[in-house]
């Protein structure tokens, strides 16, 4: 085989790998943080109607609306990527 080849494999093989660490982190992220704030829903622990709670709901919809775009994100590199092993 071509060592010219192989290096790019090798390297693209390397970037894959580091994005879809980075998806499941994200995934795994996402995941913990709506089960946190369920199970602080259920305990009592979040008190509705005052003004760190109007705080936190924005907090919270920018977190998830982050890991979302990150997810999505990370899903097209790891895409993109494996189209580009897939053309050498």
């Amino acid at each position: 085989m071509n060592k010219e080849f192989e290096i790019k494999k090798n390297l693209l093989d390397l970037k894959y790998n580091k994005y879809l660490q980075y998806y499941n982190t994200a995934i795994i992220t996402l995941v913990t943080y709506i089960i946190t704030i369920f199970i602080a829903a259920i305990t009592g622990q979040i008190h509705y109607g005052n003004v760190i709670f109007i705080i936190a709901i924005i907090f919270s919809i920018l977190i998830i609306l982050l890991l979302f775009g990150l997810i999505s994100r990370y899903k097209k590199n790891l895409t993109f990527i494996l189209k580009q092993i897939q053309n050498l």
